[in-house]
């Protein structure tokens, strides 16, 4: 059952990137502002995909991400599965997100060593969202 669950929330993500890629350059950039200009298309800076906020479409991502990992086994699985859950709070831009994010993928990745690592990997991935964030600021 956790296994049938796992691979629905799989599917789920796909989805949920590829609605989030078609927002991207397609979406309404009245209301997040825009973060580029390629040509006529303006691209959007916050691209929640299927979720009405972007942070919701965060979270999902992330806990996704916990789910498939605890359940998947294959290391070129995981890998993908961390840059896909990357790449998607990426385009939600959320600084709630990313962080969770990152601190998820670094317990996981700390493997036994997650308790002893968990202040360090909390304090990086604050710092690592800050700058980010920072980087992509809104124009209206």
């Amino acid at each position: 059952l956790l296994r049938q669950l796992a691979y629905v929330s799989f599917g789920i993500m796909v989805m949920n990137l590829i609605m989030q890629l078609w927002q991207l350059g397609n979406i309404p950039s009245a209301w997040w502002g825009t973060w580029a200009t390629i040509g006529e298309t303006r691209l959007s800076t916050r691209n929640p995909g299927f979720f009405p906020l972007p942070v919701t479409g965060a979270m999902f991502t992330c806990f996704s991400t916990l789910l498939i990992f605890l359940v998947v086994k294959d290391f070129k699985m995981r890998l993908s599965l961390g840059v896909f859950c990357l790449v998607s709070v990426f385009l939600t831009m959320s600084g709630t997100g990313f962080c969770v994010a990152l601190i998820i993928l670094g317990t996981l990745l700390a493997g036994n060593y997650w308790r002893i690592l968990l202040p360090v990997i909390v304090l990086t991935s604050y710092v690592l969202t800050k700058i980010i964030i920072s980087f992509f600021h809104i124009r209206r």
